[in-house]
């Protein structure tokens, strides 16, 4: 096969131009990850008298059931601060850790746990269970 036609001319590009094309990126850089990022917590690390005894006073009327988490969750404070807290309300008997483990503890107000050991106490001594009633016969 042999073309009748002569082949275009090619521009020679200049310096400039391909020094332009170098600094530009095409796409931008490859992003690996698309999902979002989760903000970063700005909790306080020093706590000042006034709040310590807000905390201290505030700690066992949270709920049934406290823990770091929900210090560090309703408080703003970091992890050390809210177990350190945790620790003065059992030392002055307002809570008492109903389940420990190496990671969490887990804590109630003393009240509710007096409750508790109450109403467990009462439902093994309480009446036996009642007995039916007997069926008519027809």
């Amino acid at each position: 096969f042999i073309s009748t036609t002569m082949p275009k001319a090619v521009e020679k590009k200049s310096k400039d131009s391909i020094a332009k094309a170098a600094t530009q990126k095409k796409g931008g850089a490859k992003k690996w990850t698309k999902g979002k990022v989760k903000e970063k917590a700005d909790n306080a690390v020093f706590v000042d008298r006034a709040t310590y005894d807000r905390i201290i006073t505030a700690i066992p009327k949270l709920g049934k059931h406290i823990s770091t988490s929900a210090l560090i969750e309703k408080f703003k404070i970091v992890g050390s601060i809210a177990r350190t807290l945790l620790r003065k309300c059992v030392e002055n008997g307002s809570i008492r850790a109903i389940e420990t483990h190496s990671k969490q503890t887990l804590f109630t107000p003393v009240a509710q746990a007096v409750e508790k050991v109450v109403e467990k106490a009462a439902e093994t001594k309480g009446p036996a269970k009642k007995e039916k009633a007997p069926k008519k016969e027809k």
